[in-house]
């Protein structure tokens, strides 16, 4: 199954998308049809030929942005960081609601929770944006634990 995944993910690089001229080669279009936080996406993975990987949850590398609740056990969640996460979910689906495509590679092999690591990368206004770059600009990552 690997083997296949990366065979498609080569072959699809091959391919322009429709939607926005020269995406990188190694990235493959996607559709946004959710998102759960400031790093956390649904995405249908758009390959050639019509062949369309439905609802991956997608773990954007490259960032970590503030938590929305309080289910993460492994890091102190303040009230001001449910706050902040909520401005980096805002903004995230501000930018990629914008955006005229959306690319991943995926990063790593699935973690724990079933997530795909991916940098992620939109076309906007003529030019690919990191996510991960934009986010940091936009000052949506989370702090690093003392």
């Amino acid at each position: 199954m690997r083997l296949l995944i990366a065979a498609i993910l080569i072959v699809a690089g091959a391919f322009r998308s429709s939607a926005a001229a020269d995406p990188p080669a190694c990235y493959v279009e996607c559709a946004v049809t959710s998102i759960h936080d400031g790093d956390t996406i649904t995405v249908d993975v758009l390959f050639p030929w019509g062949v369309t990987l439905r609802d991956q949850s997608v773990r954007m590398a490259g960032f970590d942005a503030p938590e929305i609740t309080r289910t993460r056990r492994t890091v102190r969640v303040t009230a001001d960081e449910l706050r902040r996460g909520a401005k980096a979910r805002d903004a995230l689906q501000g930018l990629i609601e914008s955006a005229d495509a959306v690319y991943l590679s995926p990063a790593a092999k699935r973690d724990p929770y079933g997530r795909l690591p991916a940098f992620v990368h939109v076309w906007f206004e003529g030019k690919l944006i990191s996510v991960a770059e934009w986010m940091a600009e936009q000052v949506h990552v989370r702090e690093s634990e003392p």
